[in-house]
């Protein structure tokens, strides 16, 4: 993930990650990305009601609770981005919205997906190849989630 985007109605911002920022898990990225699109939007959503969706499970759960226990990262990310929406007299409320859903969200990704393609994450992958070797075949992958050097996909020809 190199940066992020928020939406609110016809408009957009974008950002990108710095690389200290690259190096932080995805779930605090998440919540990070609904952060700063909350600010981007400030002037125009002060003394608001807004709903956020997300795709993340994760930032829906640490939003609605307003924090929680599992990751010390994400209950921060969680309580900034409360103070900031109390700062500003937002109300917030959250919804989960599955990414093949999320149009707008989905054409800035870096891949494209669909909701039933599922990729381990690259910093999860390395330590198991390191253990066990780099593997030959990539069986059941496709462009968007392999995890081999070369592009082989299992296919033989005949």
């Amino acid at each position: 993930m190199g940066g992020w985007e928020a939406h609110l109605q016809e408009l957009s911002t974008i950002g990108l990650w710095s690389k200290t920022e690259r190096l932080f898990h995805i779930n605090v990225l998440e919540l990070r990305a609904i952060r700063l699109g909350l600010q981007a939007f400030f002037p125009r959503l002060a003394g608001q009601a807004v709903l956020i969706r997300t795709d993340n499970t994760t930032s829906v759960f640490y939003i609605a609770k307003q924090g929680g226990t599992r990751l010390q990262a994400l209950s921060e990310e969680a309580q900034m981005l409360r103070h900031c929406a109390i700062s500003h007299g937002i109300d917030i409320a959250v919804e989960h919205l599955p990414g093949c859903q999320n149009d707008q969200a989905e054409a800035f990704s870096w891949q494209l997906s669909d909701c039933n393609e599922w990729k381990l994450h690259q910093d999860q992958v390395d330590p198991i190849f390191y253990q066990w070797g780099q593997p030959m075949i990539d069986l059941f992958a496709t462009p968007n989630n392999m995890k081999c050097q070369e592009a082989d996909f299992g296919i033989q020809e005949r």
